[in-house]
């Protein structure tokens, strides 16, 4: 068979450098977006601030949320510090420094906090401690670190240098104990329940346990009471989890019995092309000049017309949006409808994968609170009592009312919230209930009984 060469006519879509910033400036949250402006600034001299961003940022300097702290040894009037934060070894430490302990005794406390995990457990054994210590195995001896743990376990907060969850519960128990903030008889009880039956209590097994306890209910509720004030990890409060701040970046607002779209985050308002350089760079017949700084003044462009679309999208798409839902703004998740990212994408002119983009991190605040404006896309599972498809949300919606109002000594099972939720019109099936309660983190029945 002999070779040949055939011209096939094809259309491809080559996305430019323009058309690729500009979707990536649109997939951004509003925090990325700042941090994205602040980093131009500092970059291209091309851009400025505009001066009435500067007043406003200004403004909310002086009204700012941290506290300042004063440095009266600083001689520059100028410094301010803020408070360190606190750590759990430094708080331990500061127990530590306030006892009169030899020096051996302080230094072995000290290395055993040294040793203690994010959540306050000592997970290694006092033996492979002691073997790895660097102190003379002539002068320390095994009982020596029992006793620095002993004083390390009546530190605060209660709990603390257990080996795991479990013993942590038991010595803050003790330390209930101690503080005679419960009786002996009831330390006993709820003391056998940590050791032996957790188990059933995180099943609600409640009449199980009590005839393991040999107790009346009455007894069982105040086990239950004393449990519900211990923590599984003592070094929570010391935790230094990241904090994802949300910034809505539309609000949706009733004006004259109507609901309307608007901005309320305007950051393509914060910058500004700076008119005076950029007249500079095209009136320069320096070439060199002219070759160094329009390619800087290009991107300046870039940027700015970038801001400006993603602001034209994201209301745009918003606007669609509460078209579809705006039973929501009226009534509640209830009343949200079925809809899928093709029907915004066919009514805003924009390809489903730019929507996509625009409702991804974004979000929108009204009355009822803050929302992802991906939370109003939601499939359809059937007819509700309106005899329209009825959205996944506002099963969602209607299923956790139901497991709110149930009787909580008698939970509703899956195939009683099923019918419960067919009389209120939404037809669906006992296992799509379970895959909903298990979405919305809604344990089974059996693990939701409560003690009358």
């Amino acid at each position: 068979m002999a070779a040949s060469l055939n011209l096939v006519p094809s259309q491809h879509l080559t996305l430019t450098p323009k058309m690729r910033q500009t979707l990536q400036v649109l997939q951004l949250s509003t925090l990325e977006l700042s941090q994205k402006i602040n980093d131009a600034l500092e970059d291209n001299p091309l851009l400025e601030i505009c001066e009435s961003s500067e007043e406003v940022s200004e403004g909310n300097t002086s009204e700012g949320d941290q506290e300042l702290y004063w440095n009266a040894e600083g001689d520059d009037p100028e410094e301010w510090e803020t408070p360190a934060e606190k750590t759990l070894s430094s708080h331990l430490l500061e127990q530590a420094g306030c006892l009169p302990l030899s020096e051996k005794d302080s230094g072995l406390l000290r290395w055993l906090i040294g040793c203690l995990d994010n959540d306050g457990f000592l997970p290694e054994s006092l033996e492979e401690i002691s073997q790895s210590a660097p102190f003379p195995k002539d002068e320390t001896e095994l009982e020596d670190w029992h006793v620095a743990l002993s004083l390390l376990q009546s530190f605060d907060p209660p709990g603390i240098g257990a080996k795991d969850a479990n013993d942590s519960l038991l010595l803050q128990l003790k330390h209930l104990l101690n503080r005679k903030l419960v009786g002996t008889e009831l330390a006993k009880l709820t003391e056998a329940t940590l050791r032996d039956h957790l188990t059933l209590v995180a099943k609600h097994r409640y009449d199980e346990l009590k005839n393991k306890l040999g107790c009346s209910t009455e007894e069982i509720k105040s086990v239950l009471e004393v449990i519900s004030r211990l923590t599984p990890r003592p070094a929570a409060e010391f935790s230094a989890d990241k904090i994802n701040f949300i910034i809505p970046e539309i609000a949706v607002t009733k004006v004259q019995g109507r609901w309307t779209v608007r901005l309320i985050s305007r950051l393509g308002s914060k910058i500004r092309l700076n008119d005076t350089y950029a007249q500079a760079v095209v009136q320069s017949k320096d070439k060199e000049t002219m070759q160094l700084w329009k390619g800087r003044l290009t991107e300046a462009r870039e940027l700015l017309h970038s801001i400006e679309q993603r602001e034209k999208t994201l209301l745009k798409v918003a606007r669609a949006i509460l078209a579809h839902q705006e039973a929501f703004f009226d009534k509640g998740p209830s009343a949200l409808r079925p809809l899928v990212l093709r029907q915004i994408a066919d009514e805003t002119e924009l390809h489903e994968s730019t929507v996509s983009r625009a409702c991804s991190g974004k979000y929108l605040i009204c009355p009822l609170g803050v929302f992802e404006l991906k939370y109003f896309f939601s499939s359809s599972v059937g007819p509700s009592d309106s005899g329209e498809a009825a959205s996944a949300a506002s099963v969602k919606a209607a299923l956790k009312r139901l497991v709110d109002q149930e009787p909580k000594a008698k939970p509703l099972s899956d195939a009683k919230l099923a019918s419960a939720l067919e009389q209120q019109g939404f037809a669906v099936a006992r296992r799509t209930v379970a895959k909903y309660r298990e979405s919305l983190g809604i344990a089974p029945a059996s693990e939701r009984k409560n003690l009358d």
